[in-house]
């Protein structure tokens, strides 16, 4: 009956529901009509709970217990006789649910019933053909009414059924939740998908900033996209055009009528929110961009690159009207105060300065830090500015006198950045533990401590409600919390498959990929099968490559381990852990000797490391001042070679470790080197579009190679070093004749940047991964491409044709992930 009918959903929602809400679930139009007059019936019999003016309801968590046994009973009992009445008016579990809510409902309901139903049809199996068999019978009767069909979704979810191929046509499927799931070939044709939710196709979130009202959330991911998402159903309403990498950075102007973005491409986009189109580019920065922010009287953008400069420009205009440069290393964040007349910039440096905005002076430099400093922020009455980094600790200055008031320690890493409420109550902070914390501004206590993220959180921001606050990171994840509680309410699951690093096998029968999703993909060449899936890795995998025998697959990444797997079997072996307690950072390049006994690393730690790899030992070779993008060994193991984005390669002695030589030419970032077969040449790419061929024994650069319009990353001579491969960020491929420096072939090879080449044995084939998902492999004499190796999409070849409840957004989200649509 309507009374019984309600005590279920109270239950089932586990915490206070609305009229209005409790409407919206009930299936039929007379139980909806009544429902004010059963809920009164109800507290007669009843002692409902209400709160906030009585609009809410739920009942004694006593009473919770009893009902949900007593609904879990009747729906075992249901399915097993086939007369299905609870089981199709009640939805089990509720996708667009907080996450504590539907966490809770898969646990209280879906984990005992499947357990139940498992023993009453004697294993997984026979229950999953029971379940098909009452979808083929609903099916008789198009789109009925009901949550049977999202239910069974569930269900097979829970039990991680591989839904390859499975039909779900005419069909309504409400509440299903179906984020992280992959459903190839499925068909989904012509049935209602009204209140599910899917995996979305955002990349690695960089940067996050809540629009002035709270109604919109600016996500800004390593694809290079800013994407508006409705708050707080995450429902994306637009996407900008994209910047051509990662974006960093984000923020509202004070009215919400502008957004300015800014990416490790060094160029900042102005948008007009209203119609999404980029109504000024501000120009003059020429490298990474890790910070932005608006004046609160909207008219000045504050900007901070790791060229150590700062630069204010014209809201209006986007001209330049200043650039701040007393930093000396870094600038990672910048923040007005709130009358807008003084600056805060935070810097790898270690200090932190204030800026006086009319005068352009560096008024105060706040030391103390021990370490780099990602980020600051004012509190809203401007009287103290928080800080964090690399030192594990929070501190409160007071900005008139510039003294450390407080500190506040609890984080186990390096803390990425932070951000008060509006009201200045609280303060949130996030760090690669991965963690987010809430503090309590006055007293200096943690409040509560959010834990979710399996990756280290990368950017956050507070939402004008003082409770709301969004966080995102590398694995593709964006998450909401509530301030209060430190509960997560909402996540948001993205998919973009990114190859960051290929590597074919010495005897050219394998090759091993990287890729955005944390696992290593050991592939055979020949047939394109994906053989295994090394998996271990908690963050982005920068680098793979095979030893000299074949035998061993190293891998690093910004988890900052040195991962060691079996070839043949995939089998884990061993991680190379540095014996430091110091910071190291992410590890983004790797090179074996020839003789397979010492390995090299290096990274965001300005280190290259030499490794043993049967001792572990590990001997540091100092001198860059920063981040070393790649490691080499000559042929003969005598020297290594390293570049970093001091513009510099410098030549190492192997044995003793002493700098032989620093190579200077380029004008930006060194991306990439290689070592000619004979070791006597060097050819390295650069930020700056070009490749300089360096003789080794000299140190002078014999030749500069221009031709690519944009970063140029990977770099590698041929087996037969006749000519050099350089892949490039808008997606080409170029060959060069090693000996002339004249590009004879470029080839429009990826729709992404170019992350990752190598050539073959018999210098025939050339391999190059993207960022675009794909491996290929292209045939040097005829310029073909011969084969292509990609991992399915979640939703490849699942099919979307006349499907309701999803809007055009919706299906095109599904569409980028591989769904199709028949629209003839």
């Amino acid at each position: 009956d309507d009374e019984k009918e309600i005590l279920y959903w109270l239950a089932i929602h586990r915490e206070p529901i609305s009229i209005a809400n409790l409407k919206s679930d009930i299936l039929t139009k007379t139980a909806q009509d009544n429902l004010s007059e059963t809920l009164c019936s109800l507290q007669i019999k009843i002692p409902l709970e209400k709160s906030q003016q009585g609009k809410y309801f739920t009942i004694q968590p006593v009473l919770i217990e009893y009902i949900t046994e007593k609904l879990i009973t009747s729906v075992c009992q249901e399915i097993k006789i086939g007369k299905l009445q609870n089981f199709n008016n009640h939805a089990l579990l509720h996708a667009q649910a907080k996450d504590y809510i539907r966490n809770t409902q898969s646990r209280i309901f879906i984990a005992p019933i499947t357990q139940k139903l498992m023993d009453i049809f004697h294993g997984q199996q026979n229950l999953e053909k029971y379940l098909l068999f009452i979808l083929e019978n609903i099916r008789k009767t198009p789109l009925l009414p009901g949550y049977i069909g999202g239910n069974i979704l569930n269900l097979f979810c829970y039990l991680k059924t591989n839904l390859k191929g499975y039909n779900f046509s005419y069909l309504t499927i409400k509440q299903a939740y179906l984020q992280g799931i992959n459903l190839h070939n499925v068909n989904f044709s012509y049935s209602d998908l009204t209140q599910s939710i899917f995996t979305q196709s955002f990349g690695g979130i960089h940067a996050l900033a809540f629009s002035p009202d709270g109604k919109l959330l600016a996500a800004g991911d390593s694809n290079g996209l800013v994407r508006l998402l409705k708050v707080p159903d995450g429902q994306q309403i637009a996407t900008f055009q994209k910047h051509e990498w990662w974006v960093l950075s984000i923020a509202y102007s004070p009215n919400g009528e502008k957004l300015v973005s800014s990416s490790i491409d060094g160029k900042i986009k102005m948008w007009n929110v209203a119609t999404r189109k980029c109504i000024n580019n501000l120009e003059g920065h020429t490298n990474w961009i890790f910070s932005l922010t608006f004046s609160p009287d909207a008219q000045t953008i504050a900007s901070g690159c790791n060229d150590h400069t700062i630069k204010l420009w014209d809201a209006n205009t986007g001209e330049c009207i200043q650039t701040l440069e007393k930093h000396k290393g870094w600038v990672l964040g910048v923040a007005f105060s709130p009358d807008g007349k003084t600056l805060a910039s935070a810097s790898a440096d270690k200090t932190i300065k204030l800026w006086n905005v009319e005068t352009f002076k560096c008024i105060r430099t706040l030391k103390g830090s021990k370490d780099g400093v990602w980020s600051v922020a004012f509190t809203p009455d401007g009287k103290k500015l928080a800080s964090c980094g690399y030192e594990r600790i929070i501190r409160l200055w007071n900005v008139k006198t510039g003294e450390c008031d407080r500190e506040l320690a609890g984080h186990q890493k390096e803390i990425k950045v932070l951000a008060f409420s509006p009201d200045g109550k609280t303060l949130a902070s996030a760090c690669f533990e991965p963690t987010v914390k809430f503090w309590n501004v006055e007293t200096g206590e943690c409040l509560a401590t959010g834990k979710g993220h399996q990756t280290g959180i990368r950017t956050l921001a507070f939402c004008c409600d003082n409770k709301t606050v969004a966080t995102g990171n590398n694995d593709q994840v964006l998450k909401l919390w509530d301030a209060q509680t430190g509960k997560c309410v909402k996540t948001f699951q993205g998919y973009t498959d990114q190859v960051w690093s290929v590597a074919l096998s010495p005897d050219g029968k394998k090759i091993a990929s990287s890729h955005l999703d944390y696992v290593v993909r050991m592939w055979d060449v020949e047939t394109g099968e994906c053989l295994q899936c090394l998996r271990g890795h908690k963050a982005l995998i920068w680098s793979v490559v095979f030893s000299p025998d074949g035998k061993k697959i190293v891998s690093c990444g910004d988890d900052e381990n040195i991962m060691v797997w079996d070839a043949n079997s995939g089998s884990y072996w061993k991680c190379l852990l540095y014996p430091t307690q110091q910071y190291q950072g992410g590890i983004w390049t790797l090179a074996f000797s020839s003789c397979g006994q010492f390995l090299a690393s290096a990274g965001q730690d300005a280190t290259v490391k030499i490794w043993n790899l049967e001792t572990e030992e590990c001997r540091v070779l100092s001198g860059h001042q920063g981040w070393v993008w790649k490691v080499i060994l000559s042929p003969d193991d005598r020297t290594l070679a390293s570049s970093s984005d001091d513009q510099t390669i410098k030549i190492w002695d192997i044995d003793t470790g002493e700098c032989l030589k620093t190579l200077r030419g380029h004008t930006k970032n060194v991306r990439s080197i290689a070592f000619s077969p004979d070791g006597k040449l060097l050819v390295s790419g650069s930020e700056d579009t070009t490749l300089k061929l360096w003789d080794v024994s000299t140190g002078e650069c014999l030749k500069t190679l221009r031709g690519h319009k944009c970063l140029v990353w990977p770099v590698k001579f041929s087996a037969n070093g006749k000519f050099i491969v350089s892949g490039a960020q808008n997606g080409r491929l170029k060959l060069w004749d090693a000996s002339t420096g004249e590009c004879w072939k470029t080839l429009k090879a990826h729709n992404e940047h170019i992350s990752s080449v190598d050539c073959s044995g018999d210098s025939k084939t050339v391999i190059s991964g993207s960022l675009d998902g794909t491996v290929k492999f292209w045939d040097i004499e005829s310029s073909e491409c011969w084969k292509t190796l990609r991992v399915p999409r979640p939703y490849e070849g699942m099919n979307i044709t006349g499907v309701k409840g999803l809007t055009e957004g919706n299906k095109e989200v599904l569409k980028a992930l591989g769904a199709v649509e028949d629209l003839g």
